[in-house]
């Protein structure tokens, strides 16, 4: 390595540390400023309070990451600028991309290390945290618990189960509902006081089964009532162990983890929209490091002197832009107004246009 990509990477390093330390700590003090009324209004101890910022901090860098990426570029450059170092290294026949080729070099290990990052740690954390935020902050049950309060479920062909209290232990459902849908329309109403699942099949008591079909002109609807005091159904495939099954919030999965539960979703009929652009959107965003690096080379990269205050405010200006265009973006994919693919590729498709053309003007 020549002295002048060891002192480019060194500067470039520490630049990304600091700036990843202060971005992280300004994004615990908006978040707590914005939840600090929740905390009172719940009585939260500090410790709780600790350990939910604890548990978001690597969600925090996350986020941060690639606007981390580009300030910690621009600046670097804009040091180097200063103290007449591109101009010398320039005019000595190093060309731009050979002498950013440090910079560009850490931005290609971010993407590594932000996957890394989004696929083992972020889930981890964000499960732990959503649970100390929902158990200890907020005072409710946590969502395992064997007694589930006004419990739903949506189940294999369009099956919905409703309850007001469901025991996993004893596999029991009390003031329970079970919808069934055909095309949208109701097609068949299970209400019963208890369900009880006895040798392999849900068991209803005191209830009435209500079957709706079209009448013989084809524009009513035709409904069959039959009460019973003890009733069998089935047709009803879930368990009590599907039912007790929980799928981990979309905050807290991994890439495959959401692609199985998108596979899950579809099979039982669910709109899975939303979950498509969350899905490619895991793949598209650890790649904004690298455009936002080459972005910041092609603005960082000249011979005038460039401040610290217009860096900074250059990269704010930039983040806000690419951030209302990925969020833009992903309403559009998520109302279905554009494919989900092109929802969470939008933002590093146009930037990345955009920083391509930058850094070749810089490179001539």
């Amino acid at each position: 390595m020549r002295l002048h990509d060891r002192y480019v990477l060194q500067l470039y390093l520490k630049a990304l540390f600091f700036c990843i330390l202060a971005l992280v700590i300004i994004f615990f003090l908006v978040d707590l400023f914005e939840k600090i009324d929740d905390f009172i209004d719940h009585q939260a101890r500090i410790r709780d309070v600790a350990l939910f910022y604890l548990y978001t901090t690597p969600e925090m860098a996350r986020l941060t990451l690639p606007v981390s990426v580009m300030l910690s570029t621009i600046l670097s450059l804009g040091i180097l600028a200063r103290q007449n170092e591109i101009v010398a290294l320039l005019s000595s026949g190093v060309s731009m991309l050979r002498l950013t080729a440090p910079i560009l070099a850490v931005a290609v290990g971010v993407v590594g290390v932000h996957a890394l990052l989004s696929e083992l740690a972020v889930p981890r954390t964000n499960g732990r945290m959503l649970r100390v935020l929902r158990v200890d902050i907020e005072k409710r049950e946590p969502q395992d618990a064997r007694v589930r309060h006004g419990f739903v479920y949506r189940g294999e062909g369009d099956v919905h189960y409703y309850a007001r209290t469901f025991n996993t232990r004893t596999r029991t459902l009390r003031d329970v509902t079970v919808y069934r849908y055909a095309r949208g329309r109701i097609v068949s109403h299970i209400h019963a006081e208890t369900g009880a699942w006895r040798d392999g099949a849900w068991e209803f008591d005191n209830g009435s089964y209500r079957v709706f079909s079209p009448d013989s002109t084809g524009t009513g609807v035709v409904e069959n009532v039959q009460h019973f005091a003890r009733r069998r159904f089935p047709e009803l495939r879930e368990t009590p162990e599907d039912l007790a099954r929980l799928g981990p919030e979309p905050e807290a999965m991994n890439y495959l983890q959401l692609r199985r539960h998108v596979a899950r979703l579809r099979a039982a009929g669910v709109e899975v929209n939303d979950y498509l652009v969350d899905l490619d959107t895991k793949i598209s965003y650890p790649l904004t490091n690298l455009i936002l690096a080459i972005l910041g080379v092609g603005l960082g990269a000249s011979k005038r002197k460039t401040g610290l205050l217009t860096g900074v405010g250059l990269t704010i200006s930039i983040a806000f832009a690419y951030l209302a265009l990925a969020e833009f973006s992903a309403a559009l994919g998520k109302n279905e107004s554009i494919p989900p693919l092109l929802a969470a590729w939008l933002g590093p498709l146009l930037f990345g246009v955009a920083s391509i053309g930058l850094f070749a003007r810089a490179n001539r």
